[in-house]
This record gives C-alpha cells, sequence and structure tokens, in this order.
C-alpha cells in the first residue's frame, strides 16, 4: 500500500475466459478506467469496452485440491503415494510433477513449494508445475506444495511427498569418526616421528659440543701443560748435570718448582672449566675473586674485592663461563705486566637485566686506542665478550689507571 502497511496487493486477474472479448486494455487516448456514479468501473480494452460490477461479483473460494502427477528421480520414476528410499549415488536430477484440480480458470491457479532439507523458504512458482532440484545429499527430505485458485484461495495444507537418499559409506558418521581418528593418529605418528627427529639433532648437537670441549681441553692442555711439562724435564735433565755445581743446580731446581706451581694452576682451571657443577653465575663469581687474588699477590699487588652479599645462581654455560674467564685472566695479566699498579679493585654488580664485572687498577694507565703492548689481548677479550654476546668497555688514561667492564645481559646467561 502507498501508507506502507501492507507489502503486497490482493487482486483478481480476469480474462478471456472470464468472458473479455480481448485481454488487452488500451488507455492510450482516454483514461486506463473510470468509475461511474453507480458504482461500476469501467475498462478500455481493443476489441471494446468492458463493465465490472463488483456488487455482482461472486467469489472462487474452493481452494484447490493439489496432487503430486510424478516423481523422476535420474530418470528413475517413484511412486508419490509412498515415502521411498533411495540407493547412494541418486540425487543428481530431481523432478517433481504436480498440478491443482480446478476447473475455474485453471490456467490462473499459482503455486508455491518447498523442500525440507534444501529450500529455507517457500518457492513461489507461478504457475509452473514442475519442479527441478540437482546434486542433492544425502539426508531426510519432504517435498511440499500449496496452490491457490484464480481468486487467490489458498490450499495450505498442499500435499507432500517423504522420502530418504541413503549416503554413501564414505558420507556417514561412522566412516567420519574413524577418518578423523586417522587423522589423529597419523599426527600423532607425525608428532612422534617429528619428536625423534628433534632429540636426534638435539644429540647431535650435543655430540658436537662435548667434541668441541673435547677439542679445547686437548688444546689447552698441550699448550699450558705440554709446554710446562717440557720446560721441567729440561731443567730436571739440566739439574742432574749440574748436580756437582750446587748454585747452577738450586737455580735449575727453583725454576722446576715455579714451573710446578704454573702447572698445578693451569690444572686447576681445566678442572675447574670441565666441572658442570661450576655452570653458574655465583660459582664463577667465587672462582674469579680468588684467582684475582691469588693471581696478584705475587706481583706486590694489592686486590680488593667489592662483591653481592647475596648473588643468585644464575645458570650459565660452559661456554660463557669459559670465555669471561679467560678475559679476566687477560685482564689481570695485563695490569700485572704493564700497569705498575699497587692496588686492583675487582667488583661486581647485579641488576635485574646485567651482571657488570669491573677490574680497575691505579696504575700508570695508556691513551685509550693507541698501540701499546697487550693490544691484541684486548682485542681477544673484546671478541670473547661478542661470542657470548656481553660488552666490553674500557676507560684509561696516562696516569689516572684503567678500568674495565665486562657487561653481559642476564637474559642471555639466564636459562630458566
Amino acid at each position: 500500500m502507498a501508507d506502507g502497511t501492507a507489502q503486497k496487493v490482493e487482486y483478481v486477474s480476469y480474462g478471456i475466459s472470464d468472458g473479455m472479448l480481448s485481454s488487452e486494455t488500451n488507455g492510450e487516448n482516454q483514461p486506463d478506467a473510470c468509475k461511474t456514479l453507480d458504482g461500476r468501473l469501467w475498462f478500455p480494452t481493443t476489441d471494446g469496452v468492458v463493465m465490472i460490477d463488483p456488487d455482482r461479483i461472486t467469489l472462487n473460494d474452493l481452494p484447490p485440491p493439489l496432487v503430486i502427477e510424478e516423481i523422476l528421480m535420474d530418470r528413475l520414476s517413484l511412486n508419490p503415494n509412498y515415502p521411498a528410499k533411495l540407493e547412494p549415488g541418486r540425487g543428481g536430477v530431481f523432478e517433481i510433477h504436480y498440478t491443482a484440480n480446478s476447473l475455474v480458470a485453471p490456467e490462473k491457479v499459482r503455486f508455491r513449494y518447498c523442500l525440507d532439507g534444501c529450500d529455507r523458504n517457500w518457492v513461489e512458482a507461478g504457475n509452473r508445475r514442475v519442479a527441478y532440484y540437482t546434486n542433492l545429499r544425502p539426508g531426510n527430505y519432504t517435498f511440499r506444495v500449496i496452490a491457490c485458485n484464480n481468486h487467490g484461495v489458498w490450499n495450505n495444507q498442499g500435499t507432500s511427498f517423504t522420502f530418504l537418499l541413503a549416503p554413501h559409506f564414505y558420507q556417514t558418521w561412522p566412516f567420519y569418526a574413524l577418518g578423523s581418528l586417522l587423522v589423529v593418529l597419523v599426527g600423532y605418528g607425525l608428532h612422534w616421528i617429528r619428536l625423534g627427529v628433534v632429540r636426534k639433532i638435539e644429540r647431535l648437537e650435543k655430540q658436537h659440543a662435548l667434541e668441541k670441549e673435547r677439542a679445547r681441553i686437548a688444546h689447552e692442555m698441550h699448550d699450558d701443560l705440554g709446554s710446562s711439562l717440557t720446560q721441567i724435564a729440561l731443567l730436571s735433565e739440566l739439574a742432574s748435570r749440574d748436580l756437582p755445581h750446587a748454585e747452577r743446580a738450586g737455580e735449575h731446581i727453583g725454576k722446576i718448582l715455579t714451573t710446578t706451581r704454573e702447572v698445578f694452576r693451569a690444572m686447576d682451571e681445566i678442572v675447574w672449566a670441565v666441572n658442570p657443577r661450576h655452570d653458574t653465575l655465583s660459582s664463577l663469581v667465587d672462582y674469579l675473586s680468588k684467582y684475582a687474588q691469588d693471581f696478584l699477590r705475587p706481583a706486590g699487588i694489592r686486590c680488593r674485592l667489592d662483591l653481592p652479599a647475596n648473588l643468585p645462581p644464575y645458570p650459565l654455560t660452559t661456554e660463557e663461563r669459559h670465555n669471561l674467564f679467560l678475559t679476566v685472566k687477560e685482564a689481570l695479566n695485563n695490569i700485572a705486566k704493564h700497569a705498575a699498579a699497587p692496588v686492583v679493585w675487582f667488583r661486581v654488580a647485579l641488576d635485574t637485566t646485567h651482571c657488570i664485572i669491573s677490574i680497575e687498577d691505579n696504575g700508570r694507565g695508556f691513551p685509550v686506542g693507541s698501540t701499546r703492548p697487550g693490544g691484541n689481548g684486548l682485542n681477544n677479550m673484546k671478541q670473547r665478550l661478542a661470542v657470548i654476546g656481553g660488552e666490553f668497555k674500557l676507560d684509561s688514561r696516562p696516569g689516572g689507571g684503567t678500568k674495565l667492564e665486562l657487561i653481559v645481559q642476564l637474559k642471555q646467561i639466564q636459562r630458566n
């Protein structure tokens, strides 16, 4: 309606079957329709004027009965009077012929149909008397059809036809369940295969790390212990030769004792480095502080310690611990050889993100960036810190001493 109160207008259609000479109206040179004072309606047509008297119109209030005439499923005819069970694979082309038995203007009968299980709403078929469906999935279906007569009186009860389209075995729930179980089992199997590969890679990596560590230990023992033991052997031979000369023999024996102490210290370093019990930051700091005191004492250098009262035992890898130790050892060696410092401060500071190991002396110092003895040692220290993701800082000036800072991020040394 124009005021929006209704979306459809109910109408009655008239044609030749109702007595009109022509169903084509013509309002080109005059109004399309008019209403006289007595209430009659007049319409111009191509064969004259048609008059309708609303007071004398009789409505057809008999709803048309419906009949399903024929059902074809992939050219297979079905009995519309009984429910049907179709074999798997049917449903490619589904064709339903229906009609309504109306003797008054049968051409004006209108139909609506719906296939429950396929259509969501009624399909407006107009006066078409056949419905088509293709590629139906397995399941239960009910086809329903209703119709109205020429005056719009609907037979809402209509008629229906029910059928079952059976599924293939691979379209059933047991098959889906078995398929899902198979997918889970295959996925679980692949997961275990992947875990096996990961474990194998981890074993190979551990083996490679072990071989690398063994090679490093062998190299250090060859360099440190081998040369020292060779020196001890030579000095022992010289001492045996010079036994008649007590002064020279005593000098050789003194060198043997010094070299023996160095061998014991090198052995202690190697044993400490390979012992996994010491793979913690607290163990490293304890060892470095004692090592610094023992190393500097023979050189007449006092070592003052400034350590945290409670140092958390953050885990370290052997590589991290070894590189930090070698860096500190190189720094102490440079101080003993070049700094001429009476005092060295060994400090350890810890915050939430970093561990800072500081070594400071009050020796002669040197211009930073200048070429000096031990320059290669500084480069080695930088490289060792870079390998474990640390940072190396140097501050020195002539006559003002030297300060080294070894900064390691806790997130890189903390494994848990």
